[in-house]
């Protein structure tokens, strides 16, 4: 919960990215938390590395953005790139968008949170409800200024997030287990 206050109240990219991988390492350690079964220990280790690999591109996204403003204060960075917009800003966007997909469970990276599931009911709904899958969102309302300028980021952003509602719908139906069937949702 601490985490994602900082993700929320920091006006910096470095206070950002510190909540932001605090997210990460706790929802490991929660989704694993009984680690005596095997399928929470797989669940963590999962949404551990699915995470990383959409934070990666993530990570240089924010760096683009941040180097080329010169300056890591997000507003900073919106007054900057309001009057620059051009392939750097998308290609920044698009990096983001990897990211945000990563933590709030779109298509490809949909698969970590069903799994997640395994984890203490209490850790699944801070995950579910709380910290990890709204921080994506939380993100793409602060940037959106910058999206607004990125008709690219804008739609691939829209087609993921489409996607995943239609197959994540349809694989609710599917389901017998109810924490998975909220994590579908």
């Amino acid at each position: 919960s601490a985490a994602m206050v900082l993700v929320v109240l920091s006006d910096d990219v470095l206070l950002t990215l510190v909540g932001w991988e605090l997210m990460g390492w706790c929802s490991y350690v929660l989704i694993g938390h009984e680690s005596e079964r095997a399928k929470a220990r797989r669940a963590s280790y999962k949404a551990f590395i699915v995470t990383r690999l959409a934070d990666a591109p993530f990570y240089l996204g924010l760096v683009v953005l941040a180097s080329w403003a010169k300056t890591t204060s997000i507003t900073g960075i919106i007054q900057f790139w309001t009057g620059v917009p051009g392939h750097a800003l998308t290609f920044a966007l698009l990096c983001i968008v990897c990211g945000v997909a990563g933590k709030s469970a779109l298509v490809p990276f949909q698969d970590w949170l069903p799994d997640a599931m395994e984890g203490p009911t209490p850790a699944s709904a801070l995950i579910h409800a709380a910290t990890m899958v709204a921080a994506g969102t939380y993100l793409v309302t602060v940037l959106h200024p910058l999206f607004v300028l990125s008709p690219r980021a804008c739609l691939v952003l829209a087609v993921l997030a489409g996607i995943t509602t239609v197959f994540a719908a349809l694989l609710a139906f599917a389901q017998h287990d109810l924490k998975k069937l909220l994590a579908w949702s």
